[in-house]
């Protein structure tokens, strides 16, 4: 199926003030290791990733947030081949001018393709961040991933083992640069179930 949209989530520490959230957010985030420079980060289309983040780093409870971005033709798409192309391109720009050092970050490039290139057509990027989910994290929050082949244990201990595995749950996040990036639209409380706007609207008819 032809993708014509994202469906994007954030997570939030709760603070009980979930219905201003509704009217503020998202939020944006600003630390010092942010993968990707400043902006508002979202886990791409599977809610489990945002579960996972606020299990991780909400330890006093959290809330998720839905967002749906319209515009691709705005996100820099560092998931697919003709991105990671433009990619290869700027680092290849950055090697002539002597700037790549063993420790460039992704964030670095993607500052330094923002200052070189002023008419940057783009609002957002995507991205997988490879091995960005722990193994125990994928064993206690139940993500799914299927092996290609079982090795048997009798072959020879100095052949190395095949560990290739098929992900349908790959931790993909979205980066809006700007709050409204990428057309995007809505911030609707989708957890906890009993604070979504239908479970509130209840409470009148009890």
């Amino acid at each position: 199926m032809f993708e014509t949209s994202y469906l994007l989530y954030q997570t939030l520490e709760n603070r009980g003030n979930y219905e201003q959230n509704e009217k503020d957010g998202p939020y944006d985030c600003s630390w010092d290791n942010t993968w990707l420079g400043e902006g508002y980060y979202y886990w791409y289309h599977h809610i489990k990733l945002a579960h996972w983040w606020g299990n991780r780093y909400q330890r006093k409870g959290y809330v998720i947030f839905k967002s749906i971005c319209n515009d691709l033709t705005k996100c820099w798409d560092l998931h697919t081949g003709v991105g990671q192309d433009l990619f290869l391109y700027w680092l290849e720009k950055m090697e002539n001018k002597k700037l790549l050092k063993e420790q460039t970050s992704v964030a670095q490039v993607i500052e330094f393709v923002k200052n070189e290139y002023p008419d940057f057509p783009y609002e957002g990027i995507r991205i997988l961040g490879i091995d960005s989910l722990s193994q125990s994290a994928i064993k206690n929050m139940g993500f799914v991933r299927m092996s290609f082949e079982f090795p048997e244990e009798s072959e020879n201990p100095n052949k190395q083992k095949f560990k290739a595995f098929f992900d349908p749950m790959p931790p993909v996040q979205v980066c809006l640069f700007t709050k409204d990036g990428m057309e995007r639209t809505g911030y609707e409380l989708v957890y906890p179930e009993e604070l979504k706007l239908e479970n509130r609207n209840q409470k009148f008819y009890i």
